[in-house]
């Protein structure tokens, strides 16, 4: 697996971005990377000001992290992707 850095920061930028959209109270992130173009974002952010804490790997493609700057559709979704994937999450537990 060759990950250039330069696509590691890009993917971290634009991941940034999205997490900010998302609205959560804090959060802490890693870009988990493979040798085919499905990613994933391992994500642990605080469910609520009580300072609990959760984590969950939310899917992503590497290609649709990269070109998240430029497509408009992509990027919104992803972010509903991923709004419902921590909205099944939160109400589970």
């Amino acid at each position: 697996m060759n990950i250039a850095i330069a696509e590691l920061a890009k993917a971290r930028e634009v991941a940034i971005e999205l997490l900010d959209e998302l609205d959560l109270t804090g959060y802490l992130f890693e870009i988990e990377t493979s040798s085919n173009s499905q990613w994933g974002l391992r994500l642990e952010f605080q469910v609520d000001d009580s300072g609990t804490w959760e984590a969950i790997t939310l899917p992503v493609l590497k290609e649709t992290l990269l070109s998240n700057q430029t497509e408009k559709v992509a990027r919104q979704r992803l972010l509903n992707q991923w709004q419902d994937i921590l909205k099944a999450h939160s109400s589970a537990n």
